[in-house]
């Protein structure tokens, strides 16, 4: 099992985008994000597919993360919903 390089957590309307990176062997990144929804007893947590499979830097991996969670929370993303 590989781990992840990093892992960034960002706050964002009431939820956690969680971001884990890690580097590609051909190299560049790839990010494998979710969204995190806290509760009194417990917490839900939902990953996300990302548009892209490969950026150049950890930080263009961890931008379009960013951006793409922001977007899903802005349309209704539910981490507590069954996919």
């Amino acid at each position: 099992m590989t781990h992840p390089e990093s892992v960034v957590r960002r706050f964002y309307n009431g939820l956690v985008i969680e971001v884990e990176l890690y580097p590609r062997h051909e190299g560049g990144f790839y990010a494998w994000p979710y969204i995190e929804k806290t509760r009194p007893n417990g917490v839900s947590k939902r990953h996300f597919v990302l548009d892209g499979e490969r950026f150049d830097t950890k930080d263009a991996a961890l931008q379009a993360a960013i951006s793409q969670g922001q977007r899903a929370i802005d349309q209704g993303f539910d981490p507590e919903q069954l996919v």
